[in-house]
């Protein structure tokens, strides 16, 4: 999928992110194609540069894979977050292609729920009518993050009790604040606690979930997260440092440097039904202190298919499916878990492998509707001919043991065809 309307540009070389705080040197952006994604960058002074390159608002897509192609122009496809590559020297009336580049983002698993698009901006966030007496008529249409004294117009549409946001009842672009800011009571100023409410069905109690925040400002500001009330012991509260400088909130903006949050959440914090996250903005020497949020993403721990879901899906238990699996894992580590260039679990382009059981049966519950029957014989006959040692391995596999074995095992493999088509 072409990342249409990137951002690519070129600046010194440096770390993730570096070039938005670098001032010293030359930068030289442009952007992708809103067709293609094709992308050519002219007039680069000599010197030595990074590549760096992001793409706006694609966070429902999660293709995360950067490439350019050997052509005239390079094409860039779709990625969430940032890129950062190699560092290239340009010389005088020269000319570099890019050749193939691969960016694989970070992705903890599939998305239970959002907030916001990653834009690197708080504009599509609501963001108030201001004060009467501040109103600036060139902005009452459009840019209203524009106007002035929006930092004090928080306490008024809350003076009491905090932003409370309900996942699949709230919407970003009416409920969710765009400054999480102080509040003034009297001659005081006090932190605010945002809350984000949402349910589960199901818990992994020994996962791993993550908690993705995006800000597209900070200004002096600390968050600290609370789960569900737990205490720090527990890990049920985290935070980040303070930030410094970033002034976006004062000065009328609606983006400054962009920061990029990951918090790992226990399983054994949430519980099956009504869970809330409290989001508090814990230093208040100031007015303007506070941040402005891009996106904010809940992902699901990577095994999300449980026992009771699993059993009538495959007709086969989830801990004899482990247990096979597990042997043909050990087997042939061609069958060990790998992801593809654009970071999905499941098959490569010139590779056919079997994936963990997390992507393997998440896969399977959303796209296989009645699984194809196949005869334990049928699939021995298949191995056989694609994979000549599975023949071994099928004799050879350990437990379950009885009368049962073919007919568990041909269940077992049935998982295997209707994943990966092994016929």
């Amino acid at each position: 999928m072409p990342a249409r309307a990137a951002y690519v540009g070129l600046a010194a070389p440096g770390q993730l992110g570096s070039w938005a705080t670098e001032s010293k040197g030359y930068q030289f952006w442009t952007t992708a194609s809103n067709t293609s994604g094709k992308f050519t960058i002219d007039n680069v002074r000599a010197g030595e540069y990074n590549l760096y390159a992001w793409v706006p608002g694609l966070a429902s897509q999660f293709a995360d894979l950067f490439q350019s192609l050997q052509d005239p122009t390079p094409t860039l496809y779709c990625f969430v977050d940032d890129l950062v590559c190699s560092i290239f020297n340009f010389e005088t009336g020269g000319a570099i292609n890019l050749g193939d580049l691969v960016y694989e983002a970070p992705r903890s698993g599939p998305t239970l729920w959002e907030i916001g698009v990653p834009d690197r901006s708080a504009k599509e966030m609501f963001v108030p009518d201001p004060d009467p007496k501040y109103l600036n008529k060139l902005f009452q249409n459009k840019d209203m993050y524009r106007q002035y004294g929006l930092w004090e117009r928080y306490a008024q549409l809350y003076p009491t009790d905090d932003l409370v946001y309900t996942v699949g009842e709230s919407h970003h672009s009416k409920d969710w604040y765009f400054a999480h800011v102080t509040r003034k009571v009297g001659d005081d100023i006090v932190p605010t606690t945002r809350q984000i409410r949402f349910n589960l069905d199901r818990v992994l109690p020994g996962g791993t979930y993550t908690l993705r925040v995006a800000l597209a400002a900070a200004h002096a500001a600390r968050l600290q997260f609370q789960v569900n009330g737990a205490t720090r012991r527990v890990g049920g509260v985290f935070g980040t440092p303070a930030f410094g400088d970033g002034n976006a909130i004062a000065r009328h903006g609606d983006h400054g440097t962009q920061w990029s949050l990951e918090f790992p959440i226990s399983g054994r914090l949430l519980r099956e039904g009504d869970n809330t996250i409290h989001i508090t903005q814990t230093r208040a020497n100031s007015i303007f202190l506070g941040v402005m949020y891009d996106y904010i993403r809940r992902l699901l721990c990577p095994d999300v298919l449980f026992e009771p879901y699993f059993s009538p899906r495959f007709r086969i238990r989830e801990t004899m499916f482990n247990r096979l699996y597990n042997d043909v894992r050990a087997y042939d580590d061609y069958f060990i878990l790998k992801k593809d260039g654009i970071v999905n679990i499941g098959f490569s382009g010139d590779q056919k492998y079997m994936t963990a059981k997390d992507a393997c049966l998440w896969h399977g519950r959303r796209f296989v509707g009645r699984v194809p029957l196949m005869s334990e014989s049928t699939c021995l006959k298949a191995m056989v001919s694609i994979y000549p040692s599975w023949a071994t391995f099928v004799k050879n596999i350990s437990g379950p043991r009885g009368k049962k074995r073919p007919r568990r095992m041909e269940r077992t493999f049935r998982v295997f065809q209707a994943r990966f088509a092994v016929v």
